[in-house]
């Protein structure tokens, strides 16, 4: 009898245990974060750097620094805004944090490439590219729409699909800086030459569960990453 209980309370000892660190992840995330002007939910894969990283996916940890400011994403090249996130979708809206506090004279000042190692992130069908030329002496390009951008001299913007750097290799021979980013293609059109503000709508980036990670059953059973 003596073994019996013995037996039976360690084996409710066990489950005891297990069933709170089973639901610690749960209980540790919180739903709904407040993080700066958010208007939306910060939740599962995404997740607040002040909570813990099992909240959500590796990558997709988000930074509160200013109350006034969005969530800010920092991904290989450079840090930005989070202005909206359509978990439905898998889709998340960034924003070039430079140009979002300027929108009277934009100068993004690095490139947007994705991280092709860890392959998070995707573009989507409505992202365009906008490649942004400084202090140029030669102010035409053949073959490439170009707009001009009033508020610098000598500078302008490329539209289109066609990828300049590639096409005009020897660029930096007539323009002291250039930059490509991704943009809302919607936007372009409707804002046309207004460049601060297409930059301050942002651009889509889809995001995909980590190739390194099995997340399958973990996010089937409403659960978090740990």
């Amino acid at each position: 009898m003596a073994l019996l209980s013995i037996s039976t309370t360690l084996i409710f000892f066990i489950s005891i245990t297990h069933s709170a660190h089973a639901n610690q992840p749960t209980q540790l995330c919180p739903t709904q974060p407040s993080c700066g002007s958010a208007t939306f939910l910060i939740r599962y894969p995404f997740w607040l750097t002040t909570t813990t990283t099992y909240c959500g996916y590796p990558g997709f940890g988000l930074h509160c620094r200013n109350p006034n400011d969005p969530p800010i994403l920092p991904l290989p090249n450079a840090d930005y805004f989070v202005t909206a996130i359509d978990y439905a979708a898998h889709v998340v809206i960034l924003a070039n944090i430079d140009a979002f506090n300027n929108k009277t004279c934009p100068h993004p000042r690095h490139n947007f490439t994705l991280d092709d190692e860890t392959q998070l992130f995707n573009y989507t069908q409505y992202d365009q590219k906008l490649t942004f030329l400084f202090n140029c002496t030669n102010p035409f390009f053949d073959g490439f729409k170009q707009s001009p951008l009033f508020c610098m001299p000598n500078s302008f913007v490329i539209t289109g699909d066609l990828d300049f750097f590639s096409e005009v290799s020897d660029w930096y021979l007539f323009c002291e800086d250039g930059v490509e980013v991704p943009a809302i293609r919607h936007y372009v059109s409707e804002f046309s030459m207004d460049f601060g503000e297409v930059l301050s709508r942002g651009f889509e980036l889809g995001w995909r569960s980590p190739a390194a990670m099995d997340c399958e059953g973990c996010e089937r059973s409403g659960d978090s990453m740990e």
